[in-house]
């Protein structure tokens, strides 16, 4: 009877133990995923806002910010003067403030209306929960850090920098748009007759579709001949959807034509 009674409270206490650690388990995945989920969010949302329009973002706001994002003095001017190109952030930087609201720091890469890097740009987004959907209800920016100046020119004429860095710049600005008709024609024919193919030519200059260059910098200005001036740049490739961004060096050597300056090589190199 005796044995019968302690076998009976093993298979208790067995039994106990086992919905104990199931119970921690069933804790710990839910928060897990509830984590992820929160991550993926955050991914989705400043994704959105990458895009050349705001369409996708405005879907993932309360209205409350959707009336300050196209309204608001601080965010308005943003949406009309650029947009995010590049964001990343740390899973762990995501705050829950209660089962329906957390907060995320986020550090988001801006660029002008040229696709030109402008600034970097921390910004704190509150999210909340509405009919089982996450959506960003409110965007603080932390801080701006501007681009950094291409000071000093090493150059003879600044009147002629000017006008030949103005030439790079829509040039960077057509590759990161991919757009090879325009890059081509401030591009000189004896670069282009070096590729066999007009597809060889497209895959040199515009790379891959994903991960995508999606903005450039201005790094330095070299006047290396009379009628030659040699520009810096940086094109930065991130992954649709994805956090994070590469840099790409890309050095343009202008030269002086009969009417404007023209683009007479490229050469990219990882930095």
């Amino acid at each position: 009877m005796k044995m019968g009674l302690h076998r009976y409270s093993l298979i208790i206490c067995v039994q106990v133990l086992s919905a104990t650690v199931f119970g921690l388990l069933a804790l710990a995945i839910p928060q897990d995923s509830a984590q992820d989920s929160k991550v993926s969010v955050v991914k989705a949302f400043m994704a959105a806002r990458t895009l050349r329009h705001n369409v996708e973002a405005r879907k993932r706001m309360t209205a409350r910010l959707e009336k300050a994002y196209l309204r608001g003095k601080r965010l308005s001017i943003r949406v009309r003067s650029g947009r995010v190109a590049a964001f990343r952030f740390r899973p762990t930087s995501i705050f829950p403030i209660d089962h329906e609201k957390f907060l995320v720091s986020v550090e988001s890469t801006w660029v002008d209306l040229n696709n030109q890097v402008s600034s970097t740009v921390l910004e704190q987004i509150k999210f909340i929960k509405i009919n089982r959907e996450w959506v960003a209800d409110k965007i603080t920016f932390l801080k701006s850090i501007p681009r950094h100046p291409v000071l000093p020119f090493n150059i003879v004429s600044e009147k002629r920098a000017k006008f030949a860095l103005r030439v790079a710049k829509r040039f960077m600005k057509h590759i990161v748009d991919r757009d090879l008709e325009k890059t081509t024609h401030l591009l000189n024919q004896n670069f282009q007759s070096q590729f066999t193919s007009r597809e060889l030519l497209k895959k040199y200059l515009l790379g891959s579709e994903d991960p995508a260059y999606v903005a450039f910098e201005v790094t330095s200005l070299a006047q290396t001949e009379p009628k030659q001036i040699t520009v810096g740049t940086t094109l930065y490739l991130a992954t649709r959807g994805e956090m994070g961004f590469e840099r790409l060096d890309a050095s343009l050597i202008l030269t002086r034509g009969s009417f404007d300056w023209i683009v007479a090589g490229v050469e990219f190199k990882v930095s």
